[in-house]
């Protein structure tokens, strides 16, 4: 493989990332499908760059309860301000303010809600409304836990359906 050129070389990219952060085992990478080199990576915290990879910088605080790590991130398609992230603690985030960087504000999206107290396994925006966002959760419904697996908002978080149906595990 080539990697800044050299066959067979790669250089670590994590310039601006806190060695120190809690992180997942494998941390979740994605790039914003409509801002060239406009990569987020996450910790406990949701980190940006927009020189691919090259500089990163930090645009939340600690999203996460103690030990616990962001598992998914989602950028909308439709407006690239709007970033979505979830925790190994089920707690799902967003912000609309992702352009301004380290100044970015986010906002819990799940609080007071009855999504279930599972990992987020992953999330998806809508291509065409960034209000419109997916997530899934791992686990299995077992004892008074009988949620899905699968919830949409299209309220920016405001309200989230189970829309797992009612195949295997379904709720």
């Amino acid at each position: 493989s080539t990697v800044n050129g050299t066959p067979g070389s790669a250089t670590l990219a994590v310039d601006g990332i806190d060695p120190f952060d809690v992180v997942a085992f494998i941390a979740p990478l994605i790039g914003d499908p409509s801002v060239p080199n406009r990569l987020y990576a996450v910790t406990s915290r949701v980190y940006q760059t927009n020189d691919g990879a090259q500089n990163w910088v930090v645009i939340s605080p600690d999203l996460t309860a103690s030990l616990a790590s962001l598992r998914a991130i989602a950028v909308a398609p439709s407006d690239s301000n709007v970033v979505y992230t979830g925790s190994r603690d089920s707690r799902i985030f967003r912000t609309s303010t992702a352009n301004l960087g380290a100044n970015a504000t986010w906002a819990e999206i799940s609080s007071g809600t009855d999504l279930p107290g599972r990992v987020i396994t992953a999330m998806a925006v809508s291509p065409a409304n960034p209000n419109t966002a997916f997530v899934t959760f791992s686990g299995f419904t077992f004892g008074s836990d009988m949620k899905g697996h699968v919830f949409k908002t299209t309220d920016s978080g405001a309200t989230w359906t189970d829309i797992s149906g009612t195949g295997p595990g379904g709720g």
